[in-house]
This record gives structure tokens, sequence and C-alpha cells, in this order.
């Protein structure tokens, strides 16, 4: 493993991570998330009984419309929540700034390990920007339609309740399909690529089980369904795969 003068791992042709089978890979995540998709579109009940476990009722004022169920999502409430939860958000913000600071490094080694972080970097960077920032943030959140849990009708909204991928709800900007913090989340499992495998077999579980709990805290404080949050952090997944599988995502030892 090749350290770096400020003993940052960046890796070598012996220890640097693989990506196999990328396409077969790409395809079976894909599937899932289409399997998914089609999963709580068919069953929408699935949503509304996932949210109801952290909705807590209380008696409607007079005038709430006949099908409103009123109440609040109580952990969304507590301080330190909250503050878990933007603890999380600034994670792939800060993983992208690592990732370009070794990547200036990288460039300065110049010799074939160095060669394979860089490639492997700016796939990493452009699954950022084409997944959670561009596809997720900057066109489903904005053309879905569906509105958040605390928007709907069953959570004390005002807004009738939509189908994950219905595309016909009243919401107009910044809405509940898909969860851009999930996918944020998505995006950190695929960074951990660049991590040499013996620190990344240690990495890997808790930032796992990390992403999951920060993926799943969204729909504990009803700003997300279940839907949202786990079709968030899977297309990550796979914008990353079929950014690896078209430009090539590059092998310790190849030239």
């Amino acid at each position: 493993m090749r350290i770096s003068s400020d003993n940052i791992p960046i890796g070598d042709s012996g220890e640097a991570p693989t990506l196999k089978r990328p396409t077969g890979l790409l395809l079976l995540a894909a599937m899932l998330w289409f399997g998914l998709l089609w999963l709580f579109h068919a069953f929408p009940a699935l949503d509304l009984a996932v949210a109801g476990l952290f909705f807590e009722p209380a008696p409607c004022p007079a005038g709430a419309a006949p099908l409103q169920s009123c109440g609040t999502f109580p952990l969304g409430d507590k301080t330190w929540m909250i503050g878990l939860r933007y603890s999380f958000y600034y994670l792939p913000h800060a993983a992208a700034l690592i990732i370009i600071a070794l990547t200036v490094r990288a460039r300065r080694q110049g010799d074939f390990s160095g060669r394979i972080f860089i490639k492997r970097s700016w796939i990493l960077l452009a699954s950022l920007l084409l997944g959670p920032v561009i596809l997720v943030n900057g066109l489903l959140k904005g053309w879905s339609g569906r509105p958040r849990p605390y928007d709907s009708l069953p959570f004390g909204g005002d807004t009738g309740f939509v189908a994950a991928g219905d595309f016909a709800g009243s919401c107009a900007r910044n809405c509940s399909f898909i969860s851009g913090e999930a996918s944020g989340m998505g995006w950190l499992v695929c960074a951990a690529m660049l991590i040499p495998r013996p620190w990344r077999a240690i990495v890997f579980p808790p930032l796992l089980a990390m992403t999951m709990l920060a993926s799943s805290m969204r729909v504990m404080f009803g700003g997300h369904y279940a839907s949202d949050a786990l079709l968030g952090w899977l297309s990550s997944i796979v914008v990353f795969l079929l950014l690896a599988v078209i430009a090539g995502w590059p092998q310790a030892g190849r030239n």
C-alpha cells in the first residue's frame, strides 16, 4: 500500500479495491430499484404503514378536513435527533472534498497507482453530480409531485396521499420522491470503493449502518416515505455502477 506524504492511504496495485463484474452488478441493482418501485406503487399501504409507526395522532381542531388525521412525527422535534440528522447531512459534502484533495495529491505522484486513483475519483465525483445533485434534487424532487408524509392528509397535512412513482400529486417543488439525503448516503457507500482493502474491511460495516440509519431518519421525521428513502439510497448505487460500466472502472495491475 502506498502512503502519501501526510500518511493518507491512496492504494496501489496490490491493495487498491477492485470492482468485479460491474455490468452484472448494475443489472442487479437496476432490477432491484424498479422492483421496489413497482412494489410500493402496487401496494401503497406499505408506505402508509411504515410512516404510521412514527406518527403520533392527536385530536383535530374544529373545521379539519373530513379525511384529515391530525398529529405529529414527534422524533422530528427532538433537538438531539435534529443535530444527528444534520451531522449526517454534510458527510457526502465532506467526503467529496476529501476525494478532490486526494486526487490533487495523486496527480503529483504521476505513477500508475495515482492514475488509477484519479480515474476512480472522477467516476465517483461524476456519479455524485449526476445522481444526488442532478437526477434526484434537480429533476425527480421537482417533478414527481409527491407530497411529503407530514403534508399529506393521513399524517396531519392538507394534501392527498400519492403512491411512489405516481407523479400525480400537488407538490410543486422539493417533493418527497425520492429522498435527496438518502441518495447522498447511498453515494457514500460507493465512495468506500476508494478505501484500500484492509481499511475498507474495517470502515465499511459501520459506514453502511450509518447510511441506513441516516436514510431511515427521514422516514422517522415524516419527511419521506420508506419508498423514497430506499429508492433514493439505491439510486446512487445504480448511477455509480452505470458510470463504472461506461467509463471502465480501472482495475489494479491493468494498463
